[in-house]
């Protein structure tokens, strides 16, 4: 019995119908999951919780977190502090005389009166810590530890998947490609049905006419399937030169062909305009695989103007404001108002973020949940430390997709889908949702299975 592709499986099926997985009961009941399934394996498979070998590039960079982690919940004596970084201390100071001035009996009976701080016989003193951690929230932290473990257990089953052979890892693709098949074709219909007040037909919600089949944020929703149509794609592509009639070949290039125009509508149709960037970008990586695979300089040639052709749209999108909002547009300079070199802690942001702003005009909504630009994200909750390891995972994904794309003549489909969704993270939290996280480092599996070295 293959228990990592049972559980895996599970996993995936479980994370995309669990309304966008974001509510705690769904996050806890993934990574309960995925705890239990590495149990199991490790108990029936010795060599399962070695480290991970074909996943190494991901692996060391959760690990990267993880350690991260345990360093911004070191508990360190305030004394330290005052020789290093005086300022935390000068918060809670400054914290404790407006407790004081709150708890105080002038304060309750005229507030809108001048009074200085009451004396000491009658006033509230709070104590300041004796330990003070690197990270501002120490329990979100803690909880970012325990999801970061959960998914180093992702990798560890996805690992075994692998190590039973590339078919075995392609079955996984198939049906994660198929549950966002069924994704998009709830989604389509569902845009038919005026008045919409249940998600699913399942759950009753304010958003219900704004989500994307079980996805309640719409924009995941349109993410998820520019993540799993590709598969599909995939899969359908490297059997169309294997079969031998012609009617085969035909109905499989249709089929891709009706992939493509699903897509192409339901990203259309929907309200993020950054998820059409795959799309885009599809043609050029054909161009450019057929410029590496076969040595046509001229497919080089039409697919870096291609690309340039995108680029400078891009650039007028968003200096227009179309590919932007007002609200994105004053949070981004904010996080870079101070230096951090380790952060203020994984997962911190909804807490630390209020207090950072600088210029934000009143009455304006805020959004502090996520920031929906990974980058800047990672720069605020791990500091420079954090944003250096993302470029060098960032970088040697890149090496990896172009020796796919020189050795592989099928692998324009995942090289695409990876890459399109690395820029797109400028303007969005794809790896805070864990279906879309989870199946990007599917796609990754998949690109790392057809590579030859080590």
């Amino acid at each position: 019995m293959n228990i990592p592709f049972i559980v895996l499986s599970i996993f995936f099926l479980f994370s995309s119908f669990a309304f966008n997985c974001t509510e705690n009961w769904a996050i806890a009941t993934c990574e309960v999951i995925l705890f239990l399934g590495a149990g199991i394996s490790g108990l029936l498979n010795k060599d399962f919780f070695k480290f991970p070998r074909k996943l190494a590039l991901i692996a060391l960079f959760v690990s990267f977190l993880v350690l991260i982690c345990i360093v911004q919940l070191i508990p360190i004596p305030v004394s330290l502090w005052k020789v290093f970084d005086n300022s935390r201390i000068q918060m809670y100071e400054d914290g404790a005389k407006a407790e004081e001035l709150l708890q105080s009996k002038e304060y309750r009976v005229n507030p809108f009166e001048k009074s200085e701080a009451p004396y000491e016989s009658i006033r509230y003193t709070p104590k300041l810590p004796s330990f003070l951690t690197i990270t501002r929230t120490p329990i979100p932290t803690l909880r970012a530890l325990i999801a970061i473990l959960s998914f180093f257990c992702f990798l560890l089953l996805l690992e075994d998947v692998m190590n039973q052979g590339n078919r075995q890892l392609r079955k996984l693709g198939l049906l994660v490609g198929l549950i966002g098949l069924a994704v998009g074709l709830i989604a389509l219909v569902e845009k038919g049905i005026e008045h919409r007040t249940h998600i699913l037909w399942l759950r009753e919600s304010t958003r219900a006419q704004t989500a994307f089949g079980p996805f309640v944020n719409n924009n995941h929703g349109e993410a998820f399937i520019n993540l799993t149509f590709p598969i599909l794609c995939y899969l359908i592509w490297r059997n169309i030169k294997k079969v031998k009639k012609i009617s085969d070949k035909i109905g499989m290039s249709f089929t891709i062909i009706g992939l493509l125009t699903l897509q192409l509508a339901l990203v259309v149709s929907g309200s993020s305009r950054g998820n059409i960037l795959y799309l885009l970008l599809l043609p050029a990586f054909f161009l450019i695989q057929t410029g590496l695979k076969k040595r046509k300089l001229r497919a080089m040639l039409v697919s870096f103007l291609y690309l340039c052709l995108i680029a400078f749209g891009l650039i007028f999108a968003m200096k227009s404001g179309v590919l932007q909002n007002d609200a994105r547009i004053r949070m981004n300079p904010n996080i870079l108002t101070e230096f951090t070199l380790i952060g203020n802690g994984i997962g911190s942001f909804e807490d630390v973020f209020p207090a950072r702003i600088r210029d934000w005009p009143i009455y304006r909504e805020m959004r502090n949940a996520f920031l929906e630009n990974e980058y800047l994200q990672i720069y605020l909750e791990a500091g420079v430390i954090g944003v250096l390891a993302s470029v060098i995972l960032i970088g040697a994904i890149l090496v990896q997709n172009f020796v796919l794309l020189k050795s592989y003549d099928r692998g324009f489909w995942l090289s695409c889908a990876v890459i399109s969704e690395l820029i797109r993270v400028w303007v969005d939290m794809t790896f805070h949702i864990i279906p879309l996280v989870a199946t990007f480092l599917l796609l990754y599996a998949l690109i790392r299975g057809r590579l030859k070295f080590e």
